[in-house]
């Protein structure tokens, strides 16, 4: 399966047969290698699964404001991809160096232990949603914490007075 790539129209044309990933786990799912509908429709299921997986897994993490912050200060920048989102409390680590714990108010250390205890589809999901933060946040009058707010990162009641990345 290629990169999907969205029409004017909203939809979102998949190749099977061209993704090393998702080409062995797809195929054995379909019946006779399957119609264009049927992969479409598997390929709509699949992704309705993973964004609701995703979804819960980010809204039950219940990180501080601060924390999240500084994750987002942090990621601000990284190119997230499939083998790069298992990396984020190494990339949270590394950015204490610059300071992000006092910035932010938050203890850095723990935060970093923490990321590190997570189960790799949550720190994959986590990564996915600080990420779509940044790639949202001017749709959000390019304010990155809205945009976290509305990913369920923050609570929709946070305040975000006197503090800019």
């Amino acid at each position: 399966m290629t990169a999907p790539k969205p029409s004017r129209t909203g939809r979102i044309d998949f190749r099977v047969n061209a993704d090393p990933v998702l080409k062995p786990f797809l195929l054995p799912r379909l019946k006779d290698q399957g119609s264009g509908e049927e992969v479409t429709n598997l390929a709509r299921e699949t992704l309705a699964l993973h964004a609701r997986l995703s979804d819960r897994a980010v809204r039950s993490l219940k990180f501080s404001e601060g924390e999240v912050k500084l994750m987002l200060d942090a990621v601000n920048g990284w190119f997230v991809s499939p083998d790069s989102a298992m990396y984020l409390a190494s990339e949270v680590e590394d950015a204490l160096e610059d300071g992000l714990a006092g910035k932010w108010n938050v203890d850095g250390d723990a935060l970093v232990a923490r990321l590190k205890t997570l189960h790799p589809f949550d720190a994959a999901a986590l990564a996915y949603a600080l990420r779509a933060a940044w790639d949202t946040y001017e749709a959000h009058g390019c304010d990155v914490f809205a945009a976290a707010r509305t990913l369920g990162l923050m609570p929709a009641d946070t305040n975000d007075a006197g503090r800019n990345l």
